[in-house]
């Protein structure tokens, strides 16, 4: 028994037909009609009654087909999972949430490229989500800066811290806390809080709503918000405070001000994050340099 006949048997089923399955397969109808001949020698068993004008399956062949369609299907994501492991070794894909996250790929990308100089990097943006995790799981991109929060309970992934940091809260300099430096979670008490809006089921959200509500914040104060412009305009405009990891602030905070959470209990700092099965040298290179 090999792949070619289990192919040919589901497509046969689901096609209803020898001639149909032959055009889809782009070979003759009596290769077809062989291969399941010689694949119900095999099993010892008929598969299909053969009418005139109709095909339908047997009992056991009801029984079969969906036996045979996961062997396909799995066949079929072994090979998307080689072919996309086979083009990463010249083009590696790394996303990243902001330009200065990209600042802490500098050094690595100079030691990547003179140790692996056929090797090409495309530098893609993406948020700091739940699905940008999922993209890396997927093959989708290769390896993901992101923060630490988001990777705890990920046993798929494996991750290189590449800058420490916290939370930080950002707010005008009109506000009453620019008086203060450092802050703690105490300081915010008196504020709407303003964070990002992961998904009720984030690891990230609920890290970041723990160590708030540990500290005597409370969730009537918090509010979620889509997009980080969305809390920097709305902190600019009032009294209200942005909370965020550290690491991902960069030049957009403009006239904002932005300082440490100095009690806070979580690490929020910046990690690139790989499949832990990740075969790849030129990609564990990024973890190791």
């Amino acid at each position: 028994m090999n792949f070619q006949e289990i192919l040919y048997f589901v497509t046969v089923a689901q096609e209803h037909s020898f001639s149909q399955a032959a055009r889809l397969l782009y070979v003759t109808q009596p290769a077809v009609s062989r291969q399941i001949a010689e694949l119900e020698r095999e099993l010892d068993c008929q598969l299909f009654y053969r009418e005139r004008r109709k095909i339908s399956l047997t009992p056991i062949g009801e029984s079969c087909l969906p036996v045979a369609q996961r062997i396909v299907s799995d066949f079929q994501q072994l090979y998307r999972l080689t072919e996309a492991q086979k083009k990463s070794r010249t083009l590696i894909r790394i996303g990243y949430p902001n330009m200065s996250a990209l600042d802490f790929l500098t050094t690595k990308l100079k030691v990547l490229r003179e140790k692996y100089p056929a090797v090409n990097v495309d530098l893609l943006h993406a948020p700091a989500t739940e699905e940008t995790l999922q993209e890396l799981k997927n093959y989708s991109l290769d390896a993901v800066i992101t923060s630490q929060s988001f990777i705890q309970n990920e046993p798929e992934l494996k991750s290189s811290l590449i800058s420490p940091g916290r939370l930080a809260a950002v707010f005008s300099p009109d506000c009453p806390l620019s008086e203060k430096e450092p802050l703690c979670f105490q300081d915010l008490s008196a504020y709407t809080i303003l964070i990002h809006k992961l998904g009720l089921r984030s690891c990230a959200l609920q890290t970041l709503l723990s160590d708030c509500l540990q500290y005597g914040l409370t969730e009537e104060q918090m509010q979620m918000r889509e997009k980080t412009e969305e809390i920097f305009m709305s902190a600019a405009m009032g009294q209200v405070i942005g909370l965020m990891p550290e690491c991902f602030l960069d030049g957009r905070i403009g006239k904002l001000k932005a300082v440490s959470i100095s009690d806070c209990p979580s690490h929020y700092g910046a990690v690139i994050v790989l499949r832990k099965n990740e075969a790849n040298p030129a990609l564990n290179l990024l973890l190791e340099c």
